[in-house]
Parts: structure tokens; sequence; C-alpha cells
């Protein structure tokens, strides 16, 4: 996969952390709990314990900083280089045209030509993802991606039909 284990992790905290900020009755408990009050007759939510940095009303802040810093490396540019190109592909069918705009998108960010070869679009996909011809032909399928007919040129189709001016 995309990430190791720890960043997996971090990830799944920060996840429930905005479940939790979205429930009023959680958000109530967190709020208890970081002011030190007792839990209230059900006890402490089950979603709370789960969050490694509060533990008896009070903060990890060491582990906050790991997990704020780890967050910082997904995000930036240095992420990919980091943990590396998605190993497989997403393990529900449905998830699979979401990932492949994502890389298709992230591939094509900055090419001023606004199209490339297939060799070209080739090892761009295999720096992000395992499979660069089978994304390229979904990509190609669903329409993400134009091109020509003998499959020399392709580009970002904005909309069906759409081809930049090809020089």
């Amino acid at each position: 996969m995309l990430v190791d284990e720890r960043a997996r992790d971090v990830l799944k905290r920060c996840r429930m952390m905005i479940g939790v900020m979205r429930a009023p009755k959680l958000r109530q408990d967190l709020v208890a709990a970081l002011s030190g009050a007792e839990p209230g007759p059900q006890g402490t939510s089950p979603q709370l314990e789960r969050l490694r940095w509060l533990d008896d009303g009070k903060v990890d802040l060491d582990l906050l900083a790991d997990d704020h810093a780890l967050i910082g490396t997904l995000l930036s540019e240095a992420g990919l280089l980091a943990y590396g190109p998605i190993s497989e592909w997403p393990a529900r069918e449905q998830d699979r045209p979401g990932l492949a705009q994502a890389v298709v998108d992230r591939v094509f960010l900055g090419e001023g030509r606004g199209w490339m070869t297939e060799v070209e679009l080739n090892a761009r996909l295999a720096m992000v993802f395992f499979d660069p011809s089978g994304l390229r032909r979904l990509a190609v399928d669903l329409g993400m991606l134009g091109r020509e007919a003998d499959g020399s040129r392709y580009w970002l189709a904005r909309h069906a039909g759409s081809a930049p001016v090809l020089d």
C-alpha cells in the first residue's frame, strides 16, 4: 500500500477524531475528558478510549507532535518519496475510478504541452502506481484520458471529445 502501518494508524486516528467532532455526544464526552470530568453513567465512549494521545484527561503532547509531523510528511511533495508507489488496486471495484482520476490528475500536473507520449505517461504512472499500463487503460476506458488512435499520445480529458492542439 501507499503508507506504512504507523502512517495508517495516524490516518485512522485523524478520521476517528473527525467522527468524534461530528457527533454531539462524542464532542461532549471529549470536552469532559479534556476537562478532567468524571465520565457519565455510560462510561467513556469507546471511540475516545482509542485516542492514544488522551489518557485520563491528560493529553500526551509528544504523541500529538509525532502524529502532526507524520501528517505533514504525507501531505508534502516528499510524501510520495517517503512511502513509495501505490502497490495494489483498491479492494472495492467502485474505489478504482477515484484512485485512477487522482493519479492521472497528479501525473499531468504541470505538463506544459498538455499531452504525453505513451512512454512518458507510463514512466510517470510507474512512479506512483505499480500497474501503469492497467491504470492507463482504465483511465482511457473511463474517459479520463484521451488518446490518439494509434496510442502515440495521451492527454487529460476535461470532457468527452476534448483534445489539445497537438503539434
